[in-house]
């Protein structure tokens, strides 16, 4: 009786009952099953069938005009999915079934594992039957960009790359084309995710922070050169910023025509050891209850931040001060408007110009009152 593994639930090498088939074939992708609409989705169990392929032999002549007279193969891997065009070859293996993971029978399925790179490309590897003179037929939407370039490899790389100017890059040792590493930083990793190819002439190329769509550079000891945007920095007080193309060391760079980072439920939070800075043609922040600024020291404008010239005034202090001046003017126009000359008559040109100045004295009183008509303090911008 065998041993049955329980952690895997296979048998162990007692089982004397026949194994599966491990010949690894090559076959040419007739069809593949993408979504809902495909005629044989039901057929192979729905969203089971997603990702499979009815294919032909690849060294044999076979009549594939209905691909639903085809064998079918099914993706081998759960997690990474390479979805292969048509014309494209593949390599099938054996693999068990639902039924035989579950009851330990020898019944089996096609996988297929990957694309055969005939031409070595990223963007497509799709050949027709030889002798054809028939133009590739790639499947649906799916068009051929002779624009698209494979990434230039170097030594021990890792590298992911898509159909259409799409790549992953896991390096870090100095080969050909390297513009990252040199003898100082030869062995320290890097990586690059870039996604939208440059329009290089080169048979291979390097992704290139400046030119690319959108890319992100994740550093260690590592200089890139990018170009910013704005490199304005008046407003900035403290230690010289470094830019990107001169800067080594540990840095994430992202560049795109755009960035937008939205927190659906919770905060963006930025902090810094030293300086978080910001520079653009036009900034703003905007803020639906309160904005929040604070610091030793908080400058408004460049010769603010040089030599402190011109320090904003309190509103409550200032308008302490206002009503004190206003009322002893008003008081004055009150003595005005009743003086006297020696001989105990009316001043007539001071006594006309008293009622003026109580007037206007209390015009002005009203004006710097706390929610008045108009109030010389704001009610939205505060300072200590």
């Amino acid at each position: 009786m065998p041993i049955r593994n329980k952690s895997f639930n296979i048998t162990s090498s007692q089982d004397t009952r026949p194994t599966f088939k491990r010949k690894t074939v090559p076959v040419r992708v007739v069809d593949v099953i993408l979504d809902a609409t495909h005629p044989e989705y039901e057929k192979y169990g729905r969203s089971n069938a997603i990702g499979a392929i009815k294919y032909s032999i690849a060294d044999r002549a076979i009549d594939v005009s209905d691909p639903s007279t085809l064998p079918v193969a099914f993706p081998i891997s759960s997690n990474i999915r390479f979805l292969p065009l048509k014309n494209e070859i593949v390599l099938l293996t054996d693999g068990p079934t639902v039924e035989a993971s579950n009851n330990l029978s020898t019944d089996s399925h096609k996988y297929y594992t990957t694309v055969v790179s005939v031409w070595n490309h990223p963007n497509h590897n799709a050949s027709i039957d030889a002798g054809s003179s028939a133009k590739v037929d790639f499947g649906s939407d799916f068009e051929e960009n002779t624009e698209i370039k494979p990434l230039q490899p170097f030594p021990g790389d890792t590298l992911i790359e898509g159909r259409l100017g799409q790549s992953i890059r896991l390096s870090g040792t100095s080969g050909y084309g390297n513009i990252f590493s040199d003898n100082s930083n030869n062995g320290d990793p890097f990586t690059v995710i870039s996604n939208g190819q440059n329009g290089n002439e080169d048979d291979h190329i390097v992704e290139d922070v400046n030119k690319d769509a959108s890319s992100i550079f994740l550093t260690s000891n590592h200089t890139i050169p990018l170009t910013p945007s704005n490199n304005k920095a008046d407003a900035n007080k403290g230690d010289t910023l470094v830019q990107a193309d001169v800067y080594k060391g540990s840095q994430i760079l992202m560049n795109s025509n755009r960035l937008f980072f939205n927190a659906r439920e919770e905060s963006i939070i930025l902090s810094a050891k030293k300086t978080i800075a910001f520079t653009s043609e036009n900034t703003s922040i905007d803020g639906i209850n309160s904005i929040g600024l604070d610091a030793t020291k908080i400058y408004l404008g460049k010769q603010a931040l040089k030599n402190e010239r011109e320090p904003i005034i309190k509103g409550d202090a200032l308008e302490g001060l206002l009503k004190d001046l206003l009322v002893l003017i008003r008081n004055l126009g009150v003595q005005l408007q009743v003086a006297t000359s020696l001989t105990g008559g009316p001043v007539v040109n001071l006594n006309t110009e008293g009622p003026t100045i109580i007037k206007e004295a209390q015009r002005l009183l009203t004006l710097i009152n706390p929610g008045g008509p108009s109030s010389i303090k704001s009610k939205k911008v505060f300072t200590e």
